[in-house]
């Protein structure tokens, strides 16, 4: 995805979100008492009565007297131990928001290139011959022939 496409969606996510991070984070599993009270233990840095939840400007806020300030999806990595992009596809989720995807496009090569690469390695490699690395290979397994056919490469 583009930087540009990646910045829309971020943004877009923000806009819906706003105002409803303590409904989104509750949804996605933070604890609520987290969420309702003051001088709680902080989730980033485990101070133990360090850290506020406030939504004071619908962007999820918080404070932690030692970390400092943060937003609902800062919170929302910390709590649940995820990094920023699953962060964002729990809140689209939970938002009912679907990403935007890419049209997917064929990763399976053609038929004709399959052949001529086949055709190629075939071309490359060289008859297996007494005393040569698959020689010793073969012969010590057990698997020894006086002579190799030539389909052995």
């Amino acid at each position: 995805m583009q930087d540009r496409e990646y910045a829309a969606r971020i943004e877009a996510v923000k806009q819906r979100a706003h105002g409803r991070w303590t409904e989104i984070l509750a949804g996605l599993g933070v604890d609520e008492r987290i969420l309702k009270r003051r001088n709680l233990p902080c989730p980033l840095c485990g101070g133990t009565d360090r850290f506020q939840y406030s939504d004071k400007f619908g962007e999820g806020n918080y404070h932690c007297r030692q970390c400092g300030p943060g937003g609902g999806f800062k919170l929302l990595q910390a709590v649940m131990g995820v990094d920023f992009n699953t962060a964002l596809r729990d809140v689209e989720r939970c938002l009912g928001m679907m990403p935007v995807t890419a049209p997917s496009r064929s990763c399976e090569p053609s038929a004709e290139r399959m052949k001529k690469l086949a055709q190629r390695i075939w071309n490359e490699a060289r008859s297996v011959t007494v005393g040569d690395e698959v020689d010793r290979y073969l012969s010590g397994r057990g698997l020894a022939l006086p002579v190799y056919p030539k389909v052995l490469r």
